[in-house]
């Protein structure tokens, strides 16, 4: 941007024009600084309107009208198309008809990686010498574990029988006419040395990449697509590794930046010391020669005599959103400077960068900032790695208008196992921020008034500690605990365990998952056992339990228990999915719409239709709280934008897919029919 410097213009000026404006009051110093910034302005809008004139630099709302200059028909919703459809367009239509074209235009609609299949060459047909396909064989090899892990899936070669159902069903595919596009929702999120769990087994020898023990699938990080335009192979699309897979592939999966790595101490695991096993129950010992054995079914290792050092890991975990605990990009706050700033673990080499101290520990940190004086008491503590910080931290207390944030520094996910519930308390005007943490074991307390209480980014893993198999082993256990009066409790793109409130607190939660593990225990109440929590508005979130709570408000959100709300009169309930029984105030667009004059059985049978159907539940899968492709049509278009409800609305999935699906009336070959499928870790 071009700037004019006003102090710059106003020393041109000859010094007996400066000496009299400043006995005048610097009158002529201000208009000249406000026709330099008028001037910068003006030159600003000189230079955009040069850059409107190319969709790579043009300001988001020009992209409608170059698209409109191209003949880019309006969407869904009667949007002129992405910044990414609009550039390709002509690239669109000199390959129209290509299945390259329909794949990139997937990938520029939806954001999602994506493959497209035509089945007609999947067909068990009698082949023309001039068009052989030699993978199209009559019967499959049952010999070959690749073929048949691929069996059903995006990346399948193995030949079918002639399918006449309706691809848009989802039940037929293989036909000459039918075309598949598979889409990927879930993401692969690095964790680049983090330390692995220790299986306390007594062999010192076992380990999990999970950081809290559990047996978690090891995802691929996909590469980019060759070329614009290029048939994406299973190297670009965030899927889970298989071990033939691993095995075949090793030097591209194993490294340090690849897929997977494995450190002992600070010593990297080099390649050819490396075995890929199926590690099940721990019964396979490590090949001779080798030094460690990877399973990235179950996400284990084990190493063939116990290591000398601490064990970390470089590994990809899948989820669907960036929605909890992860290594997202965070704007941290550009006003705190680095001396407000104490920092945790990372880089014991950067002690010594200004501002600020390095604690190892976050009790050391919390005691530091305690022990501060009032005046020069830093507002942030930050986690600078993805280590696993297992302590009983100390009850701390805000003074009067104290604010402190513990974070964890962008693309980091620390992990917290507590010993026993961390308290906190405070004076008046004093607040708490967590952002980016995953906390596991009882969760926090608040004992003592604060003004608020800010949950960002985190996980409470539900049933505070898991089983290897990933399941709660306290489930119903309270995750966030306000006993005091506080304000507001503020829990925004998190995953939760169950929420106790006092009366007169403000609960506000947008875009999480609230999960009691235990569907018939309470994921929001009070704190005395069957008293309602204080007022609660949702937004976008999937509270999985039941709910009792003083007054309620909620927009596109799935309750999956019996909801309770004391207060009728006040609050609202908008575009949400309430179960039968539910006691609340008034509904607008709420679902299942059932008659009050309906009888029993048609109650039940609308309940029935109109219940939510997840791909999976349980914490710690990969497609965790996502809908299901087949769920009703009144959950997947029952929100107020049309789009699907609960924690992951804002993705706007069926509006992608309903854009796509209209976009391909213009590509398609003639006959061509096309089905779209969401593709799931756990659904198959």
């Amino acid at each position: 941007m071009a700037r004019y410097d006003p102090e710059a213009i106003y020393e041109l000026l000859p010094a007996v024009y400066r000496q009299r404006d400043a006995e005048r009051g610097h009158a002529l110093r201000d208009l000249i600084r406000i026709l330099a910034a008028q001037s910068s302005r003006v030159e600003e809008g000189i230079a955009q309107l040069y850059r409107d004139g190319f969709i790579e630099t043009c300001d988001p709302a020009m992209v409608a009208y170059i698209g409109d200059l191209i003949g880019v028909r309006p969407g869904a919703g009667g949007q002129l198309g992405s910044r990414a459809e609009v550039a390709n367009t002509l690239g669109y239509r000199r390959r129209k008809g290509t299945l390259a074209v329909i794949e990139q235009l997937a990938r520029d609609i939806t954001g999602c990686p994506a493959r497209a299949v035509e089945y007609f060459q999947l067909l068990c047909t009698q082949q023309d010498l001039n068009h052989q396909r030699p993978w199209n064989a009559a019967t499959p090899d049952l010999r070959d574990g690749e073929a048949l892990a691929r069996l059903g899936g995006p990346f399948e070669r193995t030949a079918h029988l002639l399918d006449v159902r309706e691809i848009d069903s989802d039940a037929g595919r293989y036909n000459v006419r039918n075309l598949g596009i598979f889409l990927w929702q879930t993401r692969a999120y690095e964790l680049r040395r983090s330390l692995a769990h220790a299986v306390p087994d007594g062999t010192g020898r076992h380990f999990t990449f999970d950081a809290l023990g559990v047996d978690r699938p090891l995802f691929r990080r996909p590469e980019p697509v060759a070329a614009p335009f290029a048939l994406s192979g299973e190297a670009q699309v965030p899927a889970p590794i298989r071990r033939q897979r691993m095995h075949a592939e090793l030097g591209d999966l194993y490294g340090l930046d690849a897929s997977v790595a494995v450190w002992d101490g600070e010593a990297l695991i080099p390649p050819d010391q490396v075995a890929v096993c199926d590690l099940s129950g721990w019964l396979r010992g490590v090949p001779a020669g080798r030094q460690v054995a990877i399973d990235p079914v179950l996400g284990r290792i084990a190493f063939a005599a116990a290591p000398a050092s601490a064990v970390r890991v470089l590994h990809h975990y899948g989820f669907g959103a960036d929605i909890g605990a992860g290594p997202h990009h965070r704007d941290l706050d550009p006003f705190t400077s680095a001396d407000a700033v104490i920092r945790v673990g990372g880089d014991p080499a950067q002690a010594a960068e200004p501002g600020g101290t390095r604690f190892a520990t976050l009790t050391e940190a919390l005691a530091a900032w305690s022990n501060a004086a009032p005046d020069a008491r830093p507002g942030v503590i930050q986690i600078d790695d993805n280590g696993t910080y297992r302590e009983d931290l100390p009850a701390i207390q805000l003074p009067t208008r104290a604010r402190l944030r513990v974070r964890a520094a962008s693309g980091c996910r620390p992990v917290l196992v507590l010993g026993q519930a961390w308290q906190i308390g405070g004076g008046s005007d004093s607040g708490l921020a967590l952002d980016g943490l995953l906390i596991a074991g009882p969760g926090i307390q608040v004992t003592d008034r604060i003004d608020s209480l800010e949950i960002g980014h985190c996980t409470f893993v539900p049933g505070r500690r898991l089983d290897a198999a990933g399941a709660p082993l306290e489930p119903g256990a309270t995750s966030i605990e306000v006993r005091a009066t506080t304000a507001t409790v503020h829990v925004r793109h998190s995953i939760v365990g169950p929420i106790r409130t006092a009366l007169d607190t403000v609960l506000r939660i947008e875009d999480s998952i609230i999960d009691a593990s235990d569907r018939s225990a309470p994921a929001l109440r009070g704190i005395i056992e069957g008293a309602p929590a204080g007022a609660c508005a949702l937004l976008r979130a999937t509270v999985l339990g039941a709910v009792v709570v003083d007054e309620l408000r909620a927009t596109d959100t799935l309750f999956m228990g019996p909801v309770q709300a004391m207060r009728r009169q006040a609050g609202c309930l908008r575009f949400c999915h309430v179960p039968p029984g539910s006691i609340v105030p008034r509904r607008l667009r709420c679902v299942p719409e059932v008659p009050a004059t309906a009888s029993p059985e048609t109650q039940r049978r609308l309940a029935i239709a109109a219940r939510p159907r997840f791909v999976s539940v349980r914490y710690g899968d990969a497609d965790y709280g996502q809908l299901l492709q087949r769920a009703p049509d009144a959950i997947r278009r029952g929100a107020e934008d049309e789009g699907e409800m609960g924690a992951y609305a804002s993705l706007r999935r069926v509006q992608r897919e309903d854009a796509l699906r209209e976009r391909l009336n213009e590509y398609l070959r003639l006959g061509m029919q096309a089905g779209i499928h969401w593709e799931h870790n756990d659904e198959r």
